[in-house]
């Protein structure tokens, strides 16, 4: 009895010995490095916008337990911008980083992701959409040079004037359309501006008296009347109309003047 009890004590200890013993040196073996994968980033927010560029605020949440080698941000005027596409980097920074991006062109919609590299591959942030504006000073009156008139009251490179509205966030295109050498204005062709980012719309008006009888009316070729921008920064009026004449639809009519 005694040897039996003695033979499963031994058992049993031996057991128990290997067991720490088996522990013991599996807690010596040297623990495996962390899986790297792609880093983890996060466009914020667009800080700044102007008529040429905008600041753009992004951060990196993971490297992916990779060194970061190149960081910044992506933009185009399409969906999706990636390294093929405009691009500004960043320094060596870690987290949350700012960008100021230049060279862009006013009224324009933009697109722009942050992005990330290391070792593994790249990764982009969530996109975010800005359209470039310009702030309107609320005083537009002076002398423009035809860039374009559809209308064709006026040949690309004369000159006309044009004068404030009766409201401070409009002006007038009365001395534009129509050309005093063709008609007569029956009702001022008023801009209403939009004094945050110079967007202009053109309510449906009867602008001119023609000789021959006919009456024209003008109004902004897209939703709400919008019918394009007034720029206090360039200096240019892009604006895009419908043009009713002797009650016929004339359809879209592009008016493109560059202050001097």
């Amino acid at each position: 009895m005694f040897i039996a009890n003695l033979n499963h004590f031994m058992k049993t200890f031996l057991s128990v010995l290997l067991l720490a013993a088996l522990y013991f040196f599996a807690g010596c073996k040297k623990a495996s490095p962390p899986e790297k994968t792609l880093p983890v980033v996060t466009t914020d927010t667009v800080t700044v916008i102007k008529d040429d560029g905008a600041v753009i605020r992004a951060g990196i949440i993971s490297d992916g337990n990779s060194a970061i080698l190149a960081k910044g941000i992506c933009y185009s005027t399409f969906h999706n911008p990636d390294l093929n596409d405009s691009i500004a980097t960043v320094g060596n920074v870690t987290q949350t980083f700012e960008l100021a991006i230049a060279g862009l062109t006013e009224y324009n919609t933009y697109y722009a992701r942050a992005y990330a590299t290391n070792s593994v591959g790249t990764a982009y942030g969530n996109e975010v959409i800005f359209v470039t504006a310009c702030p309107y000073n609320h005083s537009m009156a002076g002398t423009y040079v035809v860039v374009r008139d559809d209308w064709q009251d006026w040949s690309p490179g004369e000159k006309v004037n044009i004068t404030n509205g009766p409201d401070a966030n409009q002006i007038n295109l009365n001395q534009v359309w129509p050309n005093s050498l063709y008609g007569y204005p029956t009702n001022p062709l008023l801009v209403n501006i939009n004094p945050a980012n110079g967007i202009a719309s053109v309510p449906l008006v009867t602008f001119a008296h023609y000789p021959i009888g006919a009456f024209a009316t003008a109004q902004g070729a897209g939703n709400d009347y919008n019918a394009g921008y007034v720029s206090s920064c360039s200096g240019r009026i892009y604006l895009n109309m419908i043009i009713t004449f002797d009650g016929k639809n004339i359809g879209e009519n592009k008016l493109i003047l560059q202050k001097q």
